[in-house]
């Protein structure tokens, strides 16, 4: 009979040393029998068995000795190669964790460990839950990874979680791999979400990305996705913060497709700006799909819409466009007859400033086609090429109109 999990979970412990420990029916031992497969470097820093196995957990160390409200946890790593990890269900490991405080009162850093899962299928018993680092406390988790190559996760990733404190500089990769829930770059439901990425490589994630960053309380700025060839689906935030500002966060899709989903450079009821969203090589839209440079009911602003390369895949289409001042569109021919991009909403440009990047001479282009169209003061800017000056202005079809040419001042 086949164990919910077979091989066995490598785990760093101490100053990034390595325990090997065997998971046997879903329990991870760290004594007894299998005592054998346990071993300890000499300068493991006090570190206790105790501390970092629990049943339904695979855990890096949790605790060390000494004041409970300062503990910091750096360096740890966890290793999951093959196998089946079951989810939840009794006697079952449940959760893959790099480094976790769980002191509530804790005020400690939980950084710089890391969970690597390596092929597998992994919660056919349910769902399944990995984490970088945690704080149970008021701790802050930074710069903490996930790392999920080939095999399938039904689950939730996250880099770095915190319910109670801050979330930074963490890491979410996904290489050729399946995940079916979501997957979160940091979570700080406490203070801010900053600076966290997620980095999709092939594979298909089913659910939502909360962002680089998502912070309930705090801010979320500064967070980073970009998908390459790979599938997705539902909300994609760059960075979200209901209470907070979701601030010059950044989103790249190249080769992808894009289902039944609504992308949001930053989502906040306070302030998303200086966002940027990047579409290139062939993205594939399927049922509608909105493109939002930030939204929330707060200021929206110096939001940024760049396609680069881009060609439309397929016949899905853009449900709409709004929230971005800027738009560049890069790699574009002059008379191409095709639009760049096709909506089947309304593209809202108002008060806009486009740039055009031509391959070769510029002319007249279509970029947008779309039923409705608002541009009220959308300007496009001037296009240098050949020691000349082309003047564009926008018409009510969504082309780019050459308007005239004038030489260019040194």
């Amino acid at each position: 009979m086949k164990k919910p999990f077979s091989r066995k979970v490598s785990s760093g412990i101490g100053r990034g040393r390595e325990v090997v420990v065997a998971v046997l029916a879903g329990i991870a031992f760290a004594g007894g029998a299998l005592a054998r497969d346990i071993t300890l470097p000499a300068d493991a820093a006090g570190n206790t068995v105790d501390a970092f196995i629990r049943p339904g957990v695979v855990y890096a160390p949790l605790s060390t000795p000494g004041d409970p409200n300062s503990v910091s946890l750096r360096g740890n790593t966890v290793t999951v190669r093959d196998g089946d990890i079951a989810g939840e269900s009794a006697g079952s490991v449940t959760s893959v964790v790099g480094g976790v405080d769980k002191d509530l009162a804790g005020t400690g850093e939980v950084s710089g460990n890391a969970v690597n899962v390596v092929g597998g299928t992994h919660g056919r018993k349910g769902k399944v839950y990995l984490y970088g680092g945690i704080s149970r406390g008021n701790g802050s988790v930074v710069s903490n990874t996930v790392t999920v190559t080939d095999g399938s996760v039904n689950g939730t990733v996250f880099g770095g979680y915190s319910p109670r404190g801050s979330a930074s500089h963490n890491k979410v990769g996904i290489v050729r791999a399946t995940i079916s829930g979501a997957v979160y770059g940091g979570v700080g439901e406490g203070g801010d979400a900053d600076d966290n990425t997620i980095t999709v490589t092939g594979g298909s994630i089913g659910g939502m990305f909360y962002g680089g960053g998502y912070s309930p309380r705090g801010n979320a700025n500064g967070n980073t996705i970009t998908v390459t060839d790979a599938a997705i689906g539902r909300v994609v935030f760059g960075g979200y913060a209901p209470r907070g500002s979701a601030n010059n966060n950044a989103l790249s899709l190249k080769n992808a497709t894009v289902s039944d989903a609504v992308i949001i450079g930053g989502g906040s009821a306070i302030s998303a700006t200086g966002n940027t969203v990047t579409l290139s090589g062939q993205v594939r839209f399927t049922n509608e799909t909105g493109i939002l440079g930030g939204t929330g009911g707060g200021t929206v602003s110096g939001n940024t819409l760049t396609l680069d390369g881009f060609r439309q895949a397929g016949e899905g289409a853009v449900k709409g466009i709004r929230g971005f001042d800027k738009l560049t569109f890069a790699g574009i021919k002059a008379g191409q007859s095709v639009p760049v991009l096709t909506a089947t909403g309304t593209v809202d440009l108002a008060g806009s400033r486009t740039t055009l990047r031509f391959d070769g001479e510029p002319g007249n282009v279509r970029l947008i086609n779309a039923p409705k169209f608002i541009m009220s003061s959308a300007t496009i800017d001037d296009v240098l090429y050949d020691e000349s000056r082309y003047r564009f202005s926008w018409d009510a079809t969504g082309s780019a109109v050459l308007s005239g040419t004038s030489p260019v001042n040194r």
